[in-house]
Parts: structure tokens; C-alpha cells; sequence
């Protein structure tokens, strides 16, 4: 079975909430990550302009995930994820186990990232922003198809009772240490009603670096 198909199997356990499926794809995923030794960027390593950890699923800090290896619950960690990487941490702890489930209030959908999508997530990188072990923003991006060099940012999301921190500010600043990194320029996609409010975010960015800066105007849904 491929690895995207394997995927997919753990992502309709996780929205259909079978952990048993759930287990089998996102651990049989893992192998094969271990065996081609994906390399995972915390923030740390982008500033410093290191080549990062070389990983076989996740950082361990977030396997263990225990009071002596350091991880307390309002520390802050930013991490640039595989799928592989950020469905293991879903599988894997029990803070993360909801965040692709959908709520429904008042016949309303409610999801705790609003545009994070389980089966778009499998073509994205995921740059995470998590207190503690628990995941409350993610910036997902994919390299566009048709022109290398640019890097697509496809959302930004804050879980709601973190909005107002700054947290999507910096997920958008290391998605600029991350493009830069690799030579490519940042292109965000288009902005909804809620996401006007990102808009001097980008723009403060493409000044502070103008090497990642695509020249694109900016787009609204």
C-alpha cells in the first residue's frame, strides 16, 4: 500500500473516529517515514540557520512528551511538519486527538483550526505553533507546481481562545524563515473576511524580507 493511500486510511479514522484505523495508517506512514529519514525545522534551527534534526516520526519531545524532558504546558514551540509527522502527533497524544474533528453548534461546522483540512493537510507542510504538546495554530503551505521558487501559504489558523496573541504573526514569520531557507518567495493565498486582519502581517514581512517577497498583489475570496 502507498504512503498517501496509508494516509488517507488514517485520515478517514480520524474523522470517522476508528482508532484502530487510525493507528494502522498513520503508524505504517511513520515506517516508511523512518525509512527515508525526513528532516523536521524547529524555529531554533531556522534562525540559526541549522539543517535541523533528522527525525523518524516527530521530535521526540513530542513523543514523550513528559515533565522532566522539559515541555510545560504554556511554553512555546514553533516546528516545520511532514504529513507524516503532524498525523503522528495526532495519533500519538491525546491533546491533538480532535484536530481534525468537526463540531457541530447549531448546525454550524466548528473545527478547532478553522481551515485546517485532514485531506488537504496531505500535500502540505505544516508550520505548527504549539503550547506544550497541544497544537493551537498551524500555517499550512505548499510549494507551487508550476513555479518552484514560490511557496504558497494555503492558510493560516489560530484555535479561537488564542487569537489576539500574535501566534498567526509568528507562524507567518517562520514561513519567511522557511522560504527562505530554501530560496523560494512567499505567496499568500486568497484572503477571506476573517483573514483581512493578515494582511499587514504579509506586508510588514515582504519588507523585513524582501528576498522572499513574491511582488504579488493581494488577493481576496
Amino acid at each position: 500500500m502507498s504512503q498517501a493511500a496509508l494516509l488517507r486510511l488514517g485520515i478517514r479514522a480520524i474523522e470517522g473516529g476508528s482508532a484502530g484505523a487510525a493507528h494502522q495508517g498513520v503508524e505504517a506512514s511513520a515506517k516508511m517515514l523512518a525509512e527515508t529519514q525526513k528532516t523536521a525545522f524547529s524555529l531554533g534551527d531556522l534562525l540559526a540557520g541549522r539543517s535541523g534534526d533528522v527525525v523518524t516520526a516527530v521530535p521526540r519531545r513530542f513523543i514523550r512528551g513528559a515533565a522532566q524532558d522539559g515541555i510545560k504546558s504554556d511554553s512555546l514551540y514553533i516546528d516545520v511538519l511532514s504529513p507524516d509527522e503532524l498525523f503522528k502527533r495526532v495519533e500519538t497524544q491525546k491533546v491533538n486527538r480532535d484536530l481534525f474533528k468537526a463540531k457541530y453548534v447549531d448546525g454550524l461546522e466548528s473545527r478547532r483550526l478553522h481551515y485546517l483540512n485532514a485531506r488537504e493537510a496531505l500535500g502540505q507542510t505544516h508550520v505548527t505553533l504549539s503550547l506544550g504538546n497541544r497544537i493551537v495554530g498551524i500555517g499550512g503551505v505548499r510549494t507551487n507546481p508550476y513555479e518552484k521558487s514560490s511557496l504558497w501559504v494555503e492558510h493560516v489558523s489560530v484555535e479561537a481562545k488564542h487569537q489576539g496573541k500574535g501566534y498567526a504573526s509568528r507562524i507567518i514569520e517562520s514561513i519567511y524563515d522557511y522560504a527562505l531557507r530554501r530560496d523560494q518567495v512567499v505567496s499568500p493565498s486568497s484572503f477571506s473576511a476573517q483573514g483581512q486582519k493578515l494582511k499587514p502581517v504579509f506586508s510588514r514581512l515582504n519588507e523585513k524580507f524582501p528576498q522572499a517577497r513574491s511582488g504579488e498583489a493581494f488577493r481576496n475570496l
